[in-house]
C-alpha cells in the first residue's frame, strides 16, 4: 500500500503583515475512495481552491487524478489566506500524478498564482512581498502570473517567470517550452503622481515656510484657515517637495501597496500621498479586516498622510492615531493572532478655524457662537494635537490683489518644487550631522523659558527642539540659535484648542 502512494512537494508563499514565509505544498494521492482535503490552517478561499483547480486541470487537457488527495500547507501553524495557492496546489497534484516530470521541479522554485476555471492564471495581491520573501528564503526562481510580472521584476536578484496558463506552466516545468518576459525588463517603475508645483501657490509665504521646515525634519503639521485660502493646494504641493528616498524605502512602501493590489505597474516613483475622506472608519485608517490588510496610515508609510477637514473626522478614529504617531508602527490584534505593519508617515492636517470657517477673518464676519466654535475645535483632543509639531494659521487670500502684489509691486522670485527639493535635501544632509550636537547653554535656557512661560509638555519641548534644528539646517547652519527656538515656538502655538 505504501508504494502506491503518490507524493510531490512544491513551494508557495504565506503573508503575515508585510513579511512572507515559504510554504511547502505537499500533495499525497492514495488510491481509494475519492476525497479531497486541504490542511495547514487554510481559510475559506484556500479550501475552495480544489473546486477551481479540478475545473482548471480538466480545461487544460489533463485528467484529475482519482483517489484520496491530501494537500498539506506547511508550516501548519501559519494561517494561509487568499488565492495565491491555486497554481502551486494544481502543479503539486499534477506532479504527484506524474504529469509534471519530477526531475524538472527545483527545490529553489517558488510558485504563486490564482487559477480561473478555464486554466488561465489570474493575478494576485502581494506579489512583491512574496518575491522579496523568496529572495530572503534562498529561492532563485519565482513563477508568477503574467499580469504580475511587471511588479515582480523589480527584484532583479531573482529569476521571474511569467505564467499565463496552467498548461503553459506544466510545459515549462517539463522543459517543453521557454518563456520570454512579455515586458521591457529595463522599465520597472510605476507612474509618477501628477505634479502640483509650489510656484503655482499665490501668497501664503508663511505657510510655505512652515511646510518647508516640516519637510526637512518630517514634522507633523496642521494648517488652519478659512475656506478657499489654499490649505488643500498647499498640502498637495507639499507632496512634491519631499526628499529623495532609498531603494529599501521604495521596496517597503511598494510592498505595502502590493498587499492591497495597488502596485501592478512596478515600484512607486514618488513617496506615497494618502488623503482618506473624513468618513473613513478606524479599520480603514489603521488596517484590519479578514484577511488583515494595511490601512491608510501604512499605505502612507515613508510618505504623507493628509487629513483634510480634520475636525470632521470621528474623534475615536483620530485618537487611535496617537500610538502610531509615536511608535511609527501599528499592530492589528485579532482572535487568530496579531499582524504588524509599518506606519512611518508624516501627518499633514487641515481644518477651518470654526464651523463657518471665518473666525478671525478681517474681511468676513464669523456667524458662529462661542459655544459652537468651542465644540468645533474641541473635536480634536489636546493629547492628539500635542503630537503635531507645527501649526500654521493661514489668512484669506484676495487672488486679484495677491497676483498684483506678487508680479507688479514686490516681484519676489517664486521658487519651484525642484528648487525646494534641492534646499531640503541640502538641509537634511546638515541635519544628519547636527543631530549629534548638543544645544548650547544659552539655547537650552531660551527653550526652557519658552516651555515654562507657555506651560508646555515635555513632548512639546522635545518637538520644539527638533523643529529648531530643522530651521537651522534649512538656513544652512549646523548650530541652533535662540532665534530658531523662537520661530519653532511660534509654529507650535500658532493654533491651540
Amino acid at each position: 500500500m505504501t508504494s502506491s502512494i503518490k507524493y510531490s512537494k512544491l513551494f508557495g508563499s504565506a503573508t503575515s503583515g508585510i513579511n512572507t514565509v515559504p510554504v511547502a505544498v505537499e500533495t499525497s494521492i492514495i488510491p481509494g475512495i475519492p476525497r479531497n482535503t486541504v490542511v495547514g490552517l487554510p481559510n475559506g478561499a484556500v479550501k475552495e481552491a480544489l473546486d477551481r483547480i479540478r475545473a482548471a486541470i480538466r480545461a487544460s487537457g489533463f485528467e484529475f487524478p482519482r483517489g484520496a488527495i491530501t494537500i498539506n500547507l506547511a508550516p501548519a501553524d501559519v494561517r494561509k489566506e487568499g488565492t495565491m495557492y491555486d497554481l502551486p496546489i494544481a502543479l503539486g497534484i499534477l506532479a504527484a500524478d506524474g504529469v509534471t516530470k519530477s526531475n524538472q521541479l527545483k527545490r529553489d522554485d517558488l510558485i504563486v498564482g490564482e487559477l480561473s476555471l478555464n486554466g488561465e492564471v489570474r493575478p494576485v495581491k502581494g506579489i512583491l512581498p512574496a518575491v522579496l520573501g523568496a529572495l530572503r528564503g534562498g529561492f532563485s526562481r519565482v513563477l508568477v502570473p503574467e499580469e504580475n510580472y511587471f511588479e515582480a521584476a523589480v527584484v532583479s536578484e531573482v529569476e521571474v517567470v511569467p505564467i499565463s496558463s496552467l498548461k503553459q506552466a506544466v510545459a515549462f516545468l517539463n522543459g517543453e517550452c521557454q518563456i520570454s518576459p512579455p515586458f521591457d525588463c529595463d522599465v520597472r517603475v510605476g507612474p509618477e503622481q501628477a505634479a502640483l508645483d509650489v510656484s503655482h501657490v499665490i501668497g501664503q509665504q508663511q505657510a510655505i515656510r512652515g511646510l518647508e521646515i516640516a519637510s526637512v525634519g518630517r514634522h507633523n503639521i496642521l494648517l488652519v484657515g478659512p475656506p478657499g485660502c489654499g490649505k488643500t493646494m498647499l498640502s498637495r504641493a507639499f507632496g512634491h517637495i519631499q526628499t529623495s528616498w532609498t531603494r529599501e524605502e521604495q521596496l517597503e512602501s511598494t510592498s505595502i501597496h502590493s498587499l492591497r493590489g495597488l502596485s501592478k505597474s512596478g515600484l512607486l516613483l514618488s513617496r506615497p500621498f494618502r488623503a482618506p475622506h473624513h468618513s473613513v472608519s478606524k479599520a480603514g485608517l489603521l488596517g484590519g479586516g479578514t484577511p488583515s490588510l494595511p490601512g491608510e496610515i501604512s499605505l502612507a508609510h515613508n510618505g504623507i498622510l493628509f487629513l483634510d477637514e480634520l475636525a470632521e473626522f470621528d474623534r475615536a478614529t483620530l485618537e487611535a492615531l496617537r500610538e502610531p504617531l509615536e511608535e511609527k508602527t501599528v499592530i492589528i490584534s485579532r482572535a487568530n493572532g496579531s499582524v504588524y505593519y509599518p506606519a512611518n508617515f508624516q501627518l499633514v492636517a487641515a481644518q477651518n478655524p470654526c464651523p463657518c470657517g471665518f473666525a478671525g477673518n478681517p474681511d468676513k464676519s464669523c456667524v458662529c457662537s462661542p459655544l459652537e466654535r468651542q465644540r468645533y475645535i474641541s473635536k480634536t483632543s489636546g493629547p492628539f494635537l500635542d503630537r503635531i509639531d507645527m501649526r500654521v494659521s493661514l489668512r484669506g487670500v484676495d487672488p486679484v490683489q495677491e497676483e498684483f502684489d506678487d508680479f507688479e509691486t514686490n516681484r519676489p522670485e517664486r521658487l519651484s518644487s525642484e528648487d525646494y527639493r534641492i534646499r531640503i535635501d541640502r538641509a537634511r544632509s546638515i541635519l544628519k550631522e547636527e543631530e549629534a550636537r548638543d544645544l548650547s547653554d544659552e539655547v537650552v535656557q531660551a527653550l526652557n523659558r519658552a516651555v515654562s512661560r507657555l506651560n508646555l509638555s515635555m513632548r512639546a519641548r522635545d518637538r520644539i527642539s527638533k523643529v529648531s534644528r530643522s530651521i537651522a539646517a534649512l538656513d544652512g547652519r549646523r548650530v541652533t540659535l535662540e532665534s530658531d527656538i523662537a520661530e519653532a515656538t511660534q509654529f507650535r502655538i500658532a493654533y491651540s484648542n
